[in-house]
């Protein structure tokens, strides 16, 4: 853009100018039709800051604007309209250029005094406090009195004698009280005061939150709301004239109305050449061509709406730090940026660039004009400044009042600023000024009475009276002692009683000389005291010696100060003293007429009173007196002690007054008693139904806050009773269209938080929904359109919204909501984990946690997100990222999860490391795809986790090694020598000692798999495909164990393993140069320090000379081991080296148990798909005597036991089903069963069906068929679901005598839909031909719940083994 402006472009003319001024126009029409309201003026005059803001109050400053026809008489509206007629006449040729010069005005005035300088602070007060306005004074009382006590029925003895209005209102002015006191106060400052050149002009507030027709708002002065003074000041804070806007009554109101204000507060200043400074709201080119013409400069900021400026400035954009001028007629308009666009005007400054340093030390260049206004702007700030620090306006004073003293601290502050400036004296500061006053005015010593010094002897007045006390229906008489007023209080017309005297004084005319307790310490001091001590022992002498004082008080029944010692005895408690001999003194200020007493002495029974103290139980009367009062603070408090110390006794008698007290038409009173019942019922939950019929109308209150604690008492009692639940489910309706309307409910400024409609209420009712959505299909269709709602519609850049979106996912996931609801909602936990805030990330985790079992696949989408979580650097975070990230694991995502998962094992701190390798152990053993990787994967949990995995994982790996193929063997013992060898040379050996220990076994079991050629023909390639094995030789591998075991950090477990392994590795290794070396070093360890090392050496080297025979068969390699549940040992087949792709269960994860009838009884975890894994039946008998046999007839009682006790199992083993081809089972079940084929199923004949159980819809039978062999029977269970809803997890389990042998397929399937069917075969033997008896359970979900049956089942054919 260029300097100089396109000609075309008048701003006279200027199509953007029009439009504004126009739409200004149409605001100033419609604010004028409504002038009672102080709304449209609260943005009108909003200050904002000076440079940042600078357009924030111009862009609303014509918006109070109201028209009036303008004052004809003023000279200032002559001078005006002469410019207004000039500036026309320029508009038609001017226009604006870049460059221009500024008019030299010069300043033909002196800053100066114009009567003689005040000699002390009293008399530069008294030139404004004068006998001209004391007199203005009289005057108007004397003048309001004589026409009030002229009205007819006056007599001496009228109220109205005795309180008079000072000044009579005026139907033509607002201000006809005040205006007087404003005039004589410009007046004064205008004869005695001649300013500088520098001038500030600016708007203060006087405080006033009353009723009054032009209170207005500026939202950054130090009173928001109030009366508006328009100030016109000093840059050091003195006050040179003012004017009180009082709405469109005054001659400034018009539509040009702050140049009439300007003008009007200028009138004795102008053509003088002062420099006046203003903010937008005030400047334009007008009234800058307006003041230049008078011989005044102006400078401030600039609205950009203003008539009259440059179309120009509008248009060019600036980089920070850029600064944009243009001239026209003296006046210089700029537009400067820094953080945002700053315009200013100015007819003294040019377009010159000062550097200025800010707060931060950085040095910036700003328009002269700009730095000049920030330095002379303040002049009203300061003054507002000054006045703040000793106020004396009150609330109850009227505005006019308020006005008038405001007036008087004005005056202050000026005669405090003129003293400094022009006395000569020592400058002092405000404090001093205003005491110096006050001495000269209270000057006048007070009269000193000569007193007598009398040693008085104090003692207590030993006379008694007795008086008779009625304690319920008898009456018992009781000592008092006798009491005296107190003579010195008397003389101060107070009437104190006393139970000390002086009898030397007795026989004296005047009353028994007495004294009281000296006056307590109060909180405060108290307060400070504890807090100045340094020490422990300091702070406890303080608390003791104030106890001490307070018991005395206490004693000597002191009622003036009792709330004073009962409040520091809080205090005292609060710091962990004991105060329960203030108990008793709390019931009695309870028991007082007055509001303070009882407020104190309620707080003192909750922190001092429970209900394991039987002084609380005498508070029962005052409560419910307290409870009928008419005083609805009283109610509360009363209320408020019943919640919080309520025993169920108590309860019980209150109970019925707090029923009735939230029938209350009070909102106040209605919400205390519900919180009160709330804290009853979770006491007393007998008391429950005392509420119900008061409770549901709670939720029509329109008031929030009856609203919430109604919410909370309805959840309370649903949570407490099922049938409570049941009868609150109506309200679902209610609950959802309160929701619904806070959700729609416009700005509220009650309610409103961070933009959120009373989030309060909003949680509280989701967390009802939530309770009565569980488990009921009709609540939760009826809420589930509302959930959406609120998820979707709540923002989430403020934590209030948060909060909202996490208790909608709670309520969605708990109820019976739709499935894309709970995606939804498991998608806002994931947005909740790109948080910045640690807490909101940490609440989405746990809440995935829970609801990962519900939803698994909605959960797997944030995966990802979940994984980077295990990077975070908060150890919360982290530690509930691994558990979910555990919980995320499947089949289908296990080689990706658990690479992850290694990565954090390696890199986690240790309370991590012990955790996360047990579960990735667990990971491995359930998911792995082949058995390869789940050695490695074992392996690499091994190398990472170092010493800190579970003793049991060692044993477990063993295991599954010995019970692997023969390659997998050797690839074991190859894998775990390199991380041996490293481990050996790099010396960390000592933080992988586990490690260590399983590398050493099997490197002892297979170390001639490792050394001999045919390791050559196991790959060894890693992920990457890179295969860096090297075959070590025998005597190298005899080296790296002679290192570790001559290591020192190493313990002596590991030690133990490394020494017999070496011993095995004689048997291994076939050159005899290796065995004599193990030889050798076994020896040395004859003579170990340690006892078990020692015999375990001395013992192997026998094995190398006495008994060397027998060396290879007592060192030969270990058959399978058996898992630890029990069960014959997996040995692995040639075909899992095939089986990468196919899911594959480790031998520890497979269960093999002896006896079903033990899972059924102790309850352990149910078997997958029912399928269940034996041993053969042999021929040995099986002992009855042990305590699990005898827990195995509790659940057989009642059937037929006495039958002799056959040498068979009670439960016999199945063979599995069928694989289909496509699932290559082979390896997982023993390597004698032919890996793929049904079994044999013998032909069936059949023979009854039975009616084995019949509950809740589900019913379940026994199809009886015979086989060839006579005593086998077979059995059909057929379970059928004759309801609604489908049921999950359905698990059928039976038992048998001992006499029987029970052999059970795997079921058709664990889901049953509705009428639909799941089948299974059973095998029962019987030897004896007994009659068949069963006990069955059958276990299943329905709608979330878990259900329970079972059930003895009889009535087969007598003849069924015949």
């Amino acid at each position: 853009m260029s300097d100089v402006p396109d000609p075309s472009k008048r701003f006279s003319t200027d199509n953007s100018s029009i439009s504004v001024d126009k739409k200004r126009r149409k605001i100033d029409q419609d604010n004028s039709l409504n002038e009672s309201d102080c709304s449209s003026e609260k943005a009108a005059y909003s200050q904002c800051n000076y440079e940042d803001q600078s357009d924030t109050r111009a862009g609303v400053a014509g918006n109070s604007s109201r028209p009036l026809p303008p004052c004809s008489g003023d000279n200032h509206d002559v001078v005006a309209q002469n410019v207004d007629e000039q500036a026309l006449q320029q508009e038609a040729t001017a226009t604006w250029a870049s460059t221009g010069s500024m008019k030299d005005l010069g300043f033909n005035k002196t800053q100066e005094l114009l009567i003689p300088a005040p000699s002390d602070p009293l008399e530069s007060f008294l030139l404004f406090l004068n006998d001209d306005i004391l007199d203005l004074i009289v005057c108007e009382t004397n003048l309001n009195a004589e026409k009030i006590l002229q009205q007819p029925g006056i007599t001496d003895k009228s109220r109205i004698t005795n309180w008079k209005e000072l000044t009579q209102p005026s139907d033509e002015d607002r201000l006809a009280k005040i205006r007087p006191i404003v005039d004589h106060f410009n007046k004064i400052m205008t004869n005695i005061y001649s300013p500088g050149k520098q001038l500030s002009l600016d708007e203060s507030l006087v405080l006033w939150h009353g009723r009054l027709l032009f209170r207005q708002y500026i939202k950054n002065k130090r009173h928001k709301n109030g009366v508006k003074l328009y100030v016109l000041a000093e840059p050091e804070g003195i006050v040179l004239n003012f004017q009180i806007y009082s709405d469109a009554g005054e001659e400034t109101s018009t539509v040009e109305h702050t140049q009439k204000i300007v003008l009007k507060l200028l009138e004795e200043k102008l053509d003088s050449g002062h420099s006046v400074y203003m903010d937008n709201y005030y400047n334009s080119y007008e009234l800058a061509v307006k003041l230049l013409d008078r011989q005044t400069y102006c400078t401030g900021t600039l609205a950009k709406i203003k008539k009259g400026n440059p179309v120009d400035l509008d248009t060019v954009t600036l980089k920070k730090g850029e600064n944009k001028s243009v001239f026209l007629n003296n006046v210089h308009i700029g537009k400067w940026r820094d953080k945002q666009y700053v315009l200013y005007i100015s007819t003294e400054h040019d377009n010159e660039m000062l550097e200025v340093t800010n707060k931060r030390g950085q040095v910036l260049l700003k328009p002269s004009a700009l730095v000049h206004y920030n330095n002379f702007m303040s002049g009203v700030d300061l003054q507002d400044q000054m006045l703040s620090y000793y106020p004396c306006e009150r609330k109850t004073m009227r505005w006019y009042k308020k006005l008038f003293i405001h007036m008087l601290q004005m005056s202050l502050a000026n005669a405090f600023y003129l003293y400094n400036k022009f006395s000569g004296k020592r400058i002092i500061n405000l404090y001093d000024f205003r005491l110096a006053i006050l001495e000269k005015l209270l000057s006048k010593k007070p009269v000193q009475l000569k007193v007598l010094k009398v040693e008085h002897k104090l003692t207590k007045i030993e006379k008694v009276k007795l008086r008779e006390k009625k304690e319920g229906n008898r009456t018992r008489t009781v000592k008092e002692i006798m009491r005296k007023e107190c003579k010195g209080c008397k003389e101060k017309k107070k009437r104190i009683a006393t139970s000390y005297e002086c009898k030397g004084c007795a026989g004296s005319p005047v009353a028994p000389v007495s004294v009281r307790m000296p006056t307590p310490t109060r909180l405060r001091d108290l307060i400070r005291q504890i807090r100045a001590a340094r020490t422990a022992a300091e702070e406890r002498s303080v608390v003791n010696k104030e106890c001490a004082y307070i018991r005395s008080t206490f004693r000597e029944e002191d009622s003036v100060w009792r709330c004073r010692n009962i409040a520091k005895l809080l205090y005292i408690h609060m710091l962990g003293y004991p105060a329960h001999f203030g108990q008793l003194e709390c019931l009695k200020l309870i028991a007082s007429p007055r509001f303070t007493d009882k407020r104190v002495g309620y707080l003192g029974a909750m922190l001092l009173l429970d209900e394991r103290q039987d002084v609380h139980l005498l508070i029962t009367n005052c409560l419910k007196n307290d409870l009928n009062s008419n005083t609805q603070f009283v109610v509360g408090l009363a209320l408020c002690t019943l919640g919080a110390i309520a025993s169920p006794e108590m309860a019980r008698d209150l109970a019925s007054e707090v029923e009735r007290l939230i029938k209350s038409p009070n909102a106040y009173i209605k919400k205390k008693a519900a919180l009160c019942a709330f804290r009853i019922i979770r006491r007393v939950p007998d008391l429950m139904e005392m509420f119900l019929p008061a409770t549901r109308s709670l939720l029509t209150e329109k008031n929030h806050g009856v609203l919430i604690t109604g919410v909370t008492l309805i959840t309370e009692m649903c949570e407490n009773s099922p049938d409570t639940l049941n009868h609150f489910k109506k309200i679902v309706p209610n609950l959802v269209r309160i929701l619904k309307n806070l959700i729609l409910a416009g700005y509220s400024p009650e309610h409103d938080v961070s933009g959120v409609s009373d989030p309060f209420l909003q949680v509280k009712i989701l967390r009802l929904l939530r309770i009565l959505g569980k488990n009921d299909a009709e609540s939760s269709e009826a809420m589930n359109d509302i959930l959406a709602q609120v998820a979707t519609n709540t923002e989430t850049s403020k934590n209030v919204g948060n909060t909202i979106l996490y208790e909608t996912v709670l309520s969605i996931m708990d109820i019976k909501s739709e499935s894309s609801l709970r995606v939804l909602a498991v998608n806002i936990l994931g947005r909740f984990l790109l948080n910045n805030d640690k807490n909101i990330r940490y609440v989405a985790l746990n809440t995935l946690l829970r609801t990962v079992h519900v939803d698994n696949s909605a959960v797997q989408r944030h995966r990802t997100t979940i994984l980077e979580c295990l990077k975070d650097p908060d150890v919360s975070i982290r530690r509930r990222a691994m558990e979910l990230s555990f919980a995320l694991i499947n089949g289908q995502n296990i080689r990706a999860m658990v690479r992850e998962l290694l990565t954090f094992l390696e890199r986690s701190d240790a309370e991590f490391k012990a955790q996360c390798s047990s579960a990735l152990v667990l990971a491995a053993e359930r998911y792995a795809p082949s058995p390869r990787w789940h050695m490695d994967t074992l392996f690499k949990v091994f190398l990472k986790a170092g010493n800190y995995l579970r003793d049991d994982t060692v044993s477990s790996t063993i295991q599954i090694v010995s019970s692997s193929v023969a390659e997998r063997q050797g690839y074991a013992a190859m894998r775990l020598w390199t991380s041996l060898e490293r481990s050996a040379i790099s010396g960390d050996s000592s933080d992988k000692q586990p490690l260590v220990q399983i590398a050493a076994w099997t490197i002892g079991e297979y170390g001639d798999l490792l050394v001999s050629e045919a390791s050559n023909s196991i790959s060894m390639a890693d992920d990457d495909g890179v295969d860096d094995f090297t075959r070590p030789s025998e005597e190298y591998v005899i080296d790296i164990y002679q290192k570790l075991l001559w290591s020192t950090q190493l313990s002596i477990t590991t030690k133990e393993y490394l020494l017999l392994s070496l011993a095995k590795l004689s048997t291994r290794f076939i050159s005899q140069p290796s065995q004599e070396k193990i030889r050798v070093i076994i020896d040395t360890f004859g003579s170990h320090i340690h006892i078990e090392l020692q015999q375990r050496g001395v013992e192997l080297s026998q094995l190398f000379r006495s008994y060397a025979q027998l060396r290879p068969a007592l060192l030969e390699r270990m058959p399978p081991m058996e898992a630890p549940g029990g069960g014959t040992p997996r040995v692995d087949t040639e075909e899992d080296q095939d089986q990468e792709n196919t899911p594959y269960t480790s031998p520890e994860h497979r269960r093999t148990d002896q006896d079903a009838l033990l899972d059924l009884i102790i309850g352990s975890d149910p078997i997958p798909n029912g399928d269940v894994e034996h041993i053969p039946v042999t021929s040995a008998p099986a002992p009855a005597t042990t305590t699990t046999n005898q827990d195995i007839l509790d659940l057989l009682s009642g059937l037929d036991m006495n039958q002799s006790t056959l040498p068979t199992s009670a439960v016999t083993p199945t063979l599995p089903p069928a694989a289909p081809a496509g699932l290559l089972l082979d390896g997982l079940f023993d390597s004698q069963q032919p890996p793929i084929g049904p079994p044999a199923v013998p032909t069936a004949l059949p023979l009854a069906t039975v009616v084995a159980l019949d509950r809740g819809g589900v019913r379940v039978t026994l199809g009886a068929e015979r086989t060839p062999d006579p005593a086998t029977v077979q059995l059909t269970m057929q379970a059928s679901n004759h309801t609604t809803s489908q049921l999950t997890e359905f698990l059928f389990q039976a038992a048998v005598p001992k006499t029987f042998r029970l052999d059970m397929m795997s079921p058709s399937g664990t889901t049953l839909p509705p009428n639909g069917e799941i089948t299974q075969l059973l095998k029962i033997t019987n030897p004896s031909r007994t009659p068949l008896r069963l006990r069955i359970r059958v276990s299943y979900n329905a709608a979330g719940a878990p259900v329970l049956e079972q059930a003895e089942v009889g009535g087969f054919p007598a003849d069924l083994f015949h």
